[in-house]
This record gives structure tokens, sequence and C-alpha cells, in this order.
């Protein structure tokens, strides 16, 4: 995210740039955190993935998001999954459904595309419970026109022109649209992610000659649906 003197955000990383108009008046931070040292690394991490679901769940979903647990994962290929009631309480008075991420590719992708795979996952959690979900990790008509509706527009390449379902699915953020506007605020107000995989960053580099350069991402794997491949449940991954 870069800002300039005319008051607009750029949010970079994407297809296509996303330029949003700030409010006349509103100031944006230097930087998307101001976090301090903490004791409790855990909770604080606990506590963001909280503030950006609760957000994106009131902004863009109208609070009907079911409770769900997320938990970071190391699954090569994949940028995050949901699976539909995956855990339950010990006494079984309760389920609810999982969300993961893989943590490994944090480093790899900006703020708003990481916010991007987590609203992807929360709109397969809609579907599941308020519409017609396709199991096996197929994204039906249906997904595509919710995810749309947000901003998020399904593409099996991740870019404009690409098939819109399937099971092998990506997505590519529409300029402009509802998720950018909501992104855009979310990090104005502090909204991030503060770690990152240390492993995951020294894999990524590679000795060049005096230096060492960071080598770039692919950029067609982050954000590619499969089915899930730790099980034969009907988990959607992204």
């Amino acid at each position: 995210m870069t800002r300039n003197d005319q008051g607009r955000v750029v949010l970079s990383g994407l297809e296509k740039s996303v330029e949003i108009h700030w409010p006349s008046g509103k100031t944006l931070p230097a930087t998307t955190s101001s976090l301090q040292w903490t004791s409790d690394p855990t909770r604080l991490l606990a506590e963001q993935l909280v503030r950006i679901g609760c957000y994106f769940n009131q902004s863009l979903f109208g609070n009907r998001i079911r409770p769900y647990i997320v938990t970071p994962q190391r699954v090569r290929g994949l940028a995050g999954y949901f699976a539909p009631q995956r855990y339950q309480t010990r006494d079984g008075s309760a389920v609810f459904d999982e969300i993961g991420l893989n943590i490994e590719i944090f480093h790899s992708l900006t703020l708003i595309e990481l916010f991007a795979v987590i609203v992807h996952e929360l709109t397969h959690s809609l579907q599941f419970h308020f519409g017609h979900y396709s199991p096996g990790g197929y994204h039906n008509l249906q997904f595509a026109e919710w995810a749309e509706r947000i901003g998020l527009y399904t593409s099996h390449t991740g870019a404009p022109g690409g098939r819109r379902t399937g099971v092998r699915m990506g997505h590519f953020i529409v300029p402009d649209g509802a998720f950018a506007r909501a992104s855009a605020k979310l990090i104005a107000e502090g909204g991030d992610i503060f770690v990152v995989d240390r492993w995951a960053v020294q894999r990524t580099m590679r000795p060049t000659h005096e230096h060492r350069q960071e080598s770039k991402p692919s950029s067609n794997a982050r954000f590619t649906c499969l089915s899930c491949p730790m099980s034969g449940e009907p988990t959607h991954a992204s």
C-alpha cells in the first residue's frame, strides 16, 4: 500500500493496481501497525485474526458468517482452505467450521492479498450454511456470483478472462469493489497480521554474486483453489 499527497490509497500487488480515493481530512498511518513488543504473541495473533474476521463479516457479509476456528497450516501449494464442521466440542454440543491459512506464504502476500484469501474462505462458509454448496472443491456459479458481489472475481487463471467455475479456481480483486474499499479502510485503521514464517522467508533467498536476492514468488499459485489433499472431506482450499 502506498499513499500520495492527494489522499489516494494505491493497493499494490494486484493484477491491476487498485486506487481508492480516501475521504478528505482523513490521514493514513505511515505503517499498517503500531505494534510494540508483546510477551504474548499467540494472543496478539489471535486478536488480529478475530478483528479481521469480525470486520469483514460485518462489512461484507451482514454478520451472517457462522463461528469458525482459524488454524495455521503448512501445506505446499495452498494459500488457505475452508473445512465445514471440522471441529466439535468435547461433549458434542457444538460444531465449528475451520479456516486454515498457510503461514508459509504470508511473507509473499501483501496484506490485501492475504485478506482476500480469508474473505474467499469466508464466502465458502456463507455458501455452505446459506446457499448451494458444492463438495469436492468445486466452485459453482453461485459461489462465483456471491464472490463477485463482494468484490472478488473468480478466475481459473487468477486474472481477467479466466473461467469462473471449476475445481482449480483462483480470484482477482475487483478495482474499487466492496472488498477493495473495505480492505483499504481496515489497513488504514491498523488492521494487520504481524508475523510471517521466518524459515519460509529464508528459503526464498538465493545467493547472487556478492549479495542475496529474494526470489519472486509464483503469482498463479497463490490463489488457486484445489480439493484439500489432507482428507476426503468436502474441503475447499485456495
